[in-house]
């Protein structure tokens, strides 16, 4: 019974992360609603820091989650320039292979120790354009400067651009994550997974093939 009882709370662990992370875009999402609302009042760059400050709060909260509550090591190991830069943040695009549902995680590690005091604020995603249709989640993220981009059917580029335009207008600096794929890359795809690596090697200064 005593055996039975610890594996049904061993399996039941990731719940607790899960559940911390769904339920809390319920306070994040009501404070960015009233900062909207106190956008028609107080001056623009007032509002906007104050929802880069939730924001960034909202994203310390999740590296809180992946580095102390996943139970697993992180090492971040790279370029001495980047990961131990000081001084102002600077714009930055990223273009990495797509290999889990988490892996977004890993640029915002860097940019928390990107810049004096971390530069989290600033990351943003080129995501599918589905998930707009997540409650709550999928209004905070747009509004807060993600671009959706459709995978199927015709390109649509001017509501990319507006997002572009809105992010080249804001403050701070912004990092900026591209999937160029669409989709996650398996061992299996092999032709994928070689292409996307000659992309980078020739294209991207920096890379870790995968």
């Amino acid at each position: 019974m005593l055996i039975s009882l610890t594996v049904a709370v061993d399996a039941l662990k990731p719940i607790v992360p899960c559940s911390l992370l769904s339920l809390s875009m319920v306070p994040f999402a009501s404070c960015a609603i009233v900062i909207g609302g106190a956008s028609w009042i107080v001056p623009s760059h007032i509002a906007q820091k104050l929802d880069n400050m939730l924001y960034k709060s909202y994203m310390r909260l999740c590296l809180f989650v992946f580095e102390n509550l996943s139970g697993v090591e992180i090492t971040v190991y790279g370029s001495k320039e980047v990961l131990n830069k000081s001084g102002a943040p600077e714009n930055a695009l990223l273009v990495s292979n797509h290999q889990s549902n988490v892996d977004w995680i890993i640029p915002v590690m860097l940019a928390a120790r990107h810049g004096d005091g971390g530069n989290e604020q600033a990351f943003r995603v080129m995501v599918k354009n589905s998930i707009h249709l997540v409650p709550m989640f999928g209004w905070y993220i747009f509004q807060h400067g993600y671009i959706y981009v459709r995978r199927f059917g015709e390109f649509i580029g001017a509501p990319v651009l507006r997002q572009l335009n809105w992010l080249n207008q804001s403050m701070p600096p912004y990092w900026l994550l591209i999937f160029p794929e669409g989709t996650r890359l398996t061992a299996k795809k092999k032709k994928l997974v070689k292409s996307s690596n000659q992309f980078l090697e020739s294209n991207v200064r920096c890379c870790f093939p995968l």
